[in-house]
């Protein structure tokens, strides 16, 4: 019955041997029979029940994936920097928004940083080029990444930090957000973001227009990337994994030649993008992690000795050295991880 069928639906992935799982076998054999199924026909129906054990789409389930899949492979190839764009706005999927800018990156797209004369709330795109948008700007409020769009719309670019904040009617907070991200270093001409941040206290403070700026230390390199990463959460300029290798001896391979050392030990270092953990048939915890460095996206496995030895003080988005080795499954390169040191 359509009642009975349900039930067996519900039970056929984890009660497969049991006795009651054997008594549907029986149910089923059975009413066959009764409408004259032959038994190797029956045999053959029954397997493929079974079968559902494992992860089974319905056709038209499939074919929708395969309609995205194919929609989107089309648009990556002929439209990537308009793709990715779309991509970054709707917040990415399954990886962090820096595996997606890393993806751009490697497709030999230009990352631009946010800019209150050119972009807007989302991510655009122009020829090779992605311009990142205000909501990448951590902390920054809707309400003052949209008045800034409008009142260039309609009043044209912005020229002065003192003539940005009183047409944008912008809070001091989300003033300190634009001068942390570098979206008002267009503007800045000769000055600094030092003399941006005096020049926005003053404005909060009814200070003296006329008043002598002080001695200002401008931002050193190193300082301007570190706030531009904890502002947007990526670098536009480079992967952050290079500033983490640029001054290690240790040589290590790139993820883009994985493939070629399979069944050998190696060593690469990885940025840590998204992990998986998951529990072996005897429920010993393994996991599944995914790294990347400026050449690609690797995978890598921690067997249940290796995960209880090493793969607690894994965190997102930092940089590992993982050791391994390099085997293959199902056309792909997967490294099983021996050790692994956070850098």
């Amino acid at each position: 019955t359509p009642d009975e069928a349900d039930r067996l639906r519900k039970i056929v992935a984890k009660k497969a041997g049991t006795e009651t799982f054997a008594r549907y076998r029986e149910r089923f054999y059975e009413g066959a029979r009764k409408k004259g199924v032959g038994g190797g026909v029956i045999d053959t129906i029954w397997e493929m029940i079974c079968s559902f054990q494992g992860y089974s789409f319905c056709k038209p389930h499939s074919a929708s994936y395969v309609q995205v899949s194919f929609q989107s492979a089309w648009l990556k190839a002929h439209h990537p920097a308009q793709f990715m764009a779309a991509v970054l706005s709707n917040y990415g999927g399954f990886y962090t928004t820096q595996a997606y800018i890393s993806e751009a990156m490697r497709m030999g797209l230009k990352i631009l940083p946010p800019d209150v004369n050119k972009s807007t709330v989302a991510y655009t795109a122009a020829g090779r080029t992605i311009r990142v948008g205000f909501r990448q700007i951590k902390g920054l409020s809707s309400r003052g990444a949209r008045a800034v769009v409008a009142q260039r719309e309609e009043e044209g670019d912005y020229h002065t930090m003192e003539e940005f904040l009183e047409r944008t009617g912008c809070s001091e907070d989300d003033g300190e957000k634009f001068i942390l991200s570098g979206a008002l270093d267009t503007i800045s001409g000769e000055q600094n973001r030092s003399r941006l941040f005096w020049e926005l206290r003053r404005f909060f403070r009814n200070g003296d227009r006329g008043e002598t700026v002080p001695p200002l230390t401008p931002y050193s390199s190193g300082e301007i990337i570190r706030l531009q990463y904890r502002s947007l959460g990526y670098l536009t300029d480079c992967h952050p994994i290079t500033l983490v290798t640029a001054n290690r001896k240790r040589p290590s391979l790139r993820a883009v030649y994985l493939d070629r050392s399979i069944g050998k030990k190696v060593a690469l270092h990885g940025w840590c993008v998204t992990s998986k953990t998951v529990s072996t048939a005897t429920g010993a915890a393994m996991e599944f992690v995914t790294f990347e460095d400026e050449t690609g996206i690797f995978e890598t496995v921690f067997f249940p000795d290796v995960y209880a030895r090493c793969a607690m003080p894994l965190s997102l988005q930092s940089a590992f050295l993982v050791g391994g080795i390099v085997t293959e499954e199902f056309g792909v390169a997967v490294l099983e991880v021996e050790s692994i040191v956070k850098l």
